[in-house]
């Protein structure tokens, strides 16, 4: 679990920003839905998706780059990112993959009415509404209500987050940037005095 700790204030950082991009998807979701009677949810969707997948890749480059230099490369596995990334985000990895459980047992008996049923609800709103509210206005678009949503698609929803996020930890521990791929250059003595305000 060394690499937990050494990216420790990156794991904190993940958890912050996946909420903080729940909230900021949820207003935008609101906003588009009330402003437009309902319809163009799936841009609100795109501008928060493209939002959290930039920070998610911003976060997760700068935490491989502060590895590789610190380790001297060594000691870095592929896998690392990954699991900073499942680690950072765990709460709402938790609450969505617990909610898919839970939509196998519900059921029309009265028991489950009462217990499994609530806890289902609980979970599919916090879902819909803070943990993967990102990705709302696509679903609410498509099946033009959120209740008939499937849980399983929210579980779907994590893989682009923990792929970019992992991806990106690779990609900063080789010191590659892809902006450099549509010729785009990095200047290192201006980006050492933004780091520096």
């Amino acid at each position: 679990m060394g690499v937990i700790k050494s990216n420790a204030s990156y794991v904190i950082k993940l958890l912050i920003n996946h909420f903080v991009s729940g909230i900021y998807s949820l207003i935008l979701f609101v906003v588009f839905t009330i402003a437009f009677d309902g319809r163009y949810q799936y841009v609100a969707s795109v501008i928060s998706v493209l939002f959290y997948l930039y920070l998610v890749y911003s976060f997760m480059w700068e935490a491989g780059s502060k590895r590789a230099v610190g380790s001297h490369s060594c000691g870095i596995k592929k896998t690392d990112g990954f699991l900073v990334m499942i680690v950072g985000s765990l709460p709402y990895y938790l609450s969505t993959v617990l909610c898919a459980l839970f939509s196998l047992f519900t059921t029309n008996s009265e028991f489950a009415e009462r217990t499994v049923d609530v806890i289902y609800r609980v979970l599919f709103y916090i879902n819909v509404f803070f943990t993967q509210c990102m990705y709302s206005g696509f679903f609410a678009s498509v099946f033009k209500s959120i209740p008939t949503v499937s849980p399983f698609l929210y579980l779907a929803s994590l893989l682009p987050g923990l792929l970019v996020g992992g991806f990106a930890y690779i990609l900063g521990s080789e010191n590659f940037r892809i902006r450099s791929l549509i010729g785009i250059k990095y200047n290192e003595e201006k980006e050492k005095i933004k780091n520096n305000y």
